[in-house]
Order: C-alpha cells, then sequence, then structure tokens
C-alpha cells in the first residue's frame, strides 16, 4: 500500500514539474525579440540660481554671518579664526567654508545667511524651489546634527511667518547632501534668507570642526516631458497595462509636439522589447502602455516625444518591475 501510494506521489510530483517547466519554457518562447534603440535623447534641464556665490569661491561675497550669542559689537562679518574660506575639503571647484567650533565658547551656534529681496523672488512666485547644501564632519561628534532652512519675512511680525527647515546630519569624514522642494507663495514677503545653523557641543574635546559647500536655492525648471506611472512602479501578472499620466511643458506643447512614442525596454533603455505610438490631445493626458509577455525583473518605459511617429525630441526612461501576482496563473 505505501509503495503504491509512494509512486503515486513520485507520477503526480513528475507531472507537476513538467506542467511548471512547460509553462516556463512557453513563457521564454513567448519572450517578445529585442531590437537596438540610439541614444537617450534626455538634456539636462537648467535650473536658475538664486544665491550669489553658492560654491563659496569668492571670500566675504554674497553671505552674511552669525555667531548666538551674540558678542557686543558684533556684526555680519566673519566670526576671527571660526569662519575661513578653505580648500582643505572641497565638494567642487577651489575652497569651501569652515566652521571651527574649537575658536568659540561651548555654548555658541555659528550661522550664515544670505538675504534675498522681494523683487528678486517675485518672478518666481508659485514654482517649485529646492534649497540644498552639502556638508562635511571634519571633527566632531560621532553624529552631528544642525539646520538648513528658509525663511520668509513681511517687515511687519518680528519673526518669519513662512519658509521651511530641515535638519542637517553627518558622520565623520564624509559628504552629507542636505536637500528640500517646497512650493514658494510670495504672499505678503518682503524679504527672504536662507540659513545654515551650526551648533557647537557641551564637550569642548569635541567641537565640530565643519566644511559646507554649494548651498543653492534654485527654482526648478518645468521638465519638457514628464510620464508619471499611474500603477506605482511594480507591475503584476497577469496585467498586461500601464496606464501613465503624460505632462507637457507649455512651451514645449506650442511647438506641436504632440506624437508620443513608447518603447518597452531593458532597464537601461537601450533594447527595445515592445513598442507604440499616441498622439496627445492636451499637454496632461493619460495613456496606455501594452506590455508584451515578460518574466519577473526588471524594465523600463522609454517615451519620446516628436511631431511624427518616431521622433525623439524630449525623452524620459521610466523604470518599473514585473512580478507574480496573486492572480497569475
Amino acid at each position: 500500500m505505501r509503495t503504491k501510494l509512494f509512486r503515486r506521489t513520485q507520477r503526480w510530483l513528475v507531472g507537476a514539474c513538467l506542467v511548471v517547466a512547460g509553462r516556463l519554457a512557453a513563457q521564454n518562447a513567448a519572450a517578445p525579440p529585442s531590437s537596438a534603440l540610439p541614444p537617450l535623447s534626455a538634456p539636462p534641464v537648467e535650473n536658475v540660481q538664486l544665491l550669489t556665490n553658492p560654491g563659496f569661491e569668492e571670500p566675504d561675497t554674497g553671505w552674511r554671518f552669525a555667531e548666538w550669542v551674540q558678542r557686543e559689537g558684533a556684526s555680519d562679518k566673519r566670526v576671527a579664526a571660526s569662519t575661513v574660506y578653505s580648500p582643505d575639503v572641497i565638494h567642487t571647484g577651489r575652497t569651501a567654508l569652515c566652521f571651527d567650533h574649537s575658536m568659540v565658547g561651548p555654548e555658541r551656534l555659528l550661522g550664515l545667511r544670505q538675504v534675498l529681496t522681494r523683487e528678486q523672488l517675485a518672478p518666481y512666485d508659485g514654482r517649485r524651489f529646492r534649497v540644498s547644501a552639502w556638508f562635511w564632519l571634519a571633527k566632531g561628534p560621532p553624529y552631528y546634527q544642525g539646520t538648513l532652512c528658509v525663511r520668509q519675512w513681511n517687515g511687519v511680525a518680528p519673526g518669519p511667518f513662512g519658509g521651511t527647515a530641515l535638519p542637517i546630519g553627518g558622520s565623520q569624514g564624509e559628504w552629507f547632501y542636505c536637500a528640500r522642494e517646497f512650493d514658494f507663495r510670495l504672499a505678503d514677503t518682503q524679504r527672504a534668507d536662507v540659513n545654515v545653523w551650526l551648533p557647537n557641543v557641551p564637550e569642548v574635546s569635541q567641537a565640530p570642526r565643519i566644511f559646507v559647500d554649494d548651498a543653492q536655492l534654485e527654482v526648478l525648471a518645468d521638465p519638457p516631458l514628464n510620464v508619471e506611472l499611474l500603477c506605482g512602479t511594480t507591475v503584476f501578472q497577469p496585467d498586461d497595462r500601464l496606464p501613465v499620466r503624460v505632462e507637457v511643458a507649455e512651451a514645449v506643447w506650442q511647438q506641436a509636439l504632440t506624437g508620443l512614442r513608447w518603447n518597452v525596454t531593458t532597464p537601461d533603455g537601450l533594447r527595445s522589447l515592445a513598442e507604440g505610438d499616441a498622439t496627445l490631445s492636451a499637454p496632461t493626458s493619460l495613456a496606455e502602455v501594452r506590455l508584451p509577455r515578460l518574466a519577473d525583473g526588471s524594465y523600463a518605459v522609454r517615451f519620446a516625444l516628436g511631431r511624427a511617429a518616431g521622433e525623439r525630441t524630449h525623452e524620459v526612461l521610466i523604470p518599473f518591475r514585473r512580478a507574480t501576482g496573486p492572480f497569475a496563473r
């Protein structure tokens, strides 16, 4: 009895393996042929930089300095010996700004800021901004934290009425990139400032020595072509449609670039596995990409905008994953 049961189980397992192997073979046999694509045509987007001397290449240009608690007779000039334009550690360019807390008391807070007028900011009301900077902790506690912020002032209230702030963090001996994007609203702003605040620590032997470089306040340019996957970055079997929202910048739309070509590609975007075309009816449109039979793994969709089918005036590459879903057969 046991022998018969064993043989039946063995035959069932062999049969199941053959079915699975047959399905995999059929899937592999149906894998779409690939064809080479030209290099991606995606020129860099130029943002507007609002700060003067963002890389700290020109000493005492653009930036004002602060020490808190404020000393009697202090000004917004560099605090002697505690703030230095230094070539010792740089992210880009020739110099970075070095803050040395060993030159001030343990309860001090060193900072720098740059002021922007209403006239400088008004042309960018409602635009997307990004504030960012790079930091290197050369000496100090194992992990250090300061603050990078943008503040907006209306000239009436004693303090700022708006802005954004984010923590600066980092470990010794490595560059730390600190950045945040936000929508800028001018409202009653009479001036704004970008600030970096770097506190000292109670332990004198761990007084921080910090380098700051490439501090920027950018107005982000609208990309000529932007595509968003509406289903997320993972497409589950057996779904064979990829819904997307396509946004074309107004200036590009006015050039009559309404032809959209899509290619399902390898992750690098250089081998096409399937393709299709669509004509956009508005600067913001919905479209569907028909997926070929794909094994689980990483892929991308390459979108190209042009006046006619096959043109690639503007392009973007959107990665996605194909995965087996709960309803796959």
